[in-house]
């Protein structure tokens, strides 16, 4: 529905979103990234041993060649592409015509795991299991992480010593990670005043497809998750953004939803700030 509500609404904001969901996120081990492969599986099959640990955080890459949700599920999980802006279909299939404009559908270990909570029949083609870095002390390598933590330690500091201009600096920064990390994975193009025409902006130093792909998936599965919660509970969610949503839950009922596993990877790391509707 698009208007007036005559109705309490709230508008939910997903706290530190993306700099959240970078402190996730593992580094790879690109000496030897790929811990298995597999090919022509259907998630009804395996989801039961690659999920029964209720772990979101599944470090894996599959490719989609069809999917359907059931029909009590409001918000599917799995975006497609179309003409370079995602939606989310409750079906798809490369055999079905009207899909023909999108061969190719990839999903994360988190979107994946939502599936399988919400029911979803998915069929992969073929994918990854990736292999994470690891320290010499034997605890897993989060390089985004520890960038992160320095960058939000640094603007308590400044926050704490009344240093406003320092403190908005190093906001811009943290906020601004997850922007160069995803730098180009789509190309993008800018104008340039020197050379008078459009230039490909190409990637950064620290571009990462597959860490862009994840810090993305953790955000909108969390969102996700929660709007389908939302809707369990007869609630309505009249909007959403990158990183929150417009729903007539209260704050109390929202901060205690589960998000199907979701809310204990991110206890302690996310929470929710209410802005009245």
């Amino acid at each position: 529905d698009v208007g007036y509500f005559a109705e309490q609404t709230y508008d939910f904001d997903l706290k530190n979103a993306y700099p959240t969901s970078m402190c996730l996120v593992p580094d790879i081990d690109w000496e030897s990234p790929i811990v298995n492969t597999f090919k022509d599986v259907e998630l009804a099959d395996v989801g039961g041993e690659w999920f029964k640990d209720d772990n979101p955080m599944q470090f894996l890459l599959a490719n989609v060649t069809s999917f359907s949700f059931p029909k009590d599920v409001l918000y599917p999980c799995i975006p497609v592409v179309v003409d370079g802006t995602p939606i989310y279909p409750s079906e798809y299939s490369v055999e079905d015509p009207a899909c023909a404009k999108v061969p190719m559908v990839f999903i994360t270990g988190p979107e994946l795991y939502l599936c399988y909570k919400l029911g979803a029949n998915v069929k992969l083609k073929e994918g990854y299991f990736l292999r994470p870095r690891y320290n010499g002390n034997g605890s897993m390598s989060k390089s985004l992480a520890a960038a992160v933590k320095q960058l939000v330690t640094d603007r308590n500091i400044a926050k704490a010593n009344g240093d406003k201009f320092s403190d908005q600096i190093l906001k811009i920064m943290v906020n601004s990670c997850y922007g160069k990390v995803a730098q180009n994975v789509i190309s993008k193009c800018t104008w340039s005043a020197w050379s008078e025409e459009m230039e490909d902006i190409g990637p950064s130093i620290v571009t990462n497809p597959v860490s862009a792909a994840f810090i993305t998936a953790i955000v909108r599965c969390t969102l996700i998750a929660a709007q389908n919660e939302c809707n369990k509970l007869n609630c309505k969610v009249y909007s959403c953004t990158t990183d929150g949503f417009i729903s007539n839950i209260s704050e109390q009922a929202l901060k205690s939803l589960p998000l199907y596993g979701f809310s204990l990877c991110l206890l302690c790391l996310l929470s929710f700030i209410q802005i009245p509707g």
